[in-house]
């Protein structure tokens, strides 16, 4: 896979591999129990925060296709 240019020079940490892993398993489907169970969170409510997080960002990519002109 190609590295993409506005990534090569950002610093990626473990932290970057959780919350992406964490991100793609909810939009996947998976359920909170899940993804609470495979990074270990003592509380699902942490967990919750990347479902807060998922509804946050198809607000806004809802947002911005409302934005674009159709002809």
């Amino acid at each position: 896979m190609p590295i993409r240019p506005a990534l090569a020079d950002k610093p990626i940490s473990p932290h970057i591999f959780r919350h992406s892993l964490a991100m793609k398993l909810l939009q996947s489907g998976v359920d909170l129990l899940t993804i609470q169970a495979w990074l270990r969170h003592a509380q699902v409510a942490t967990t919750h925060r990347y479902a807060a997080a998922d509804v946050e960002m198809m607000r806004r990519q809802r947002r911005s296709r409302r934005a674009i002109p159709t002809e």
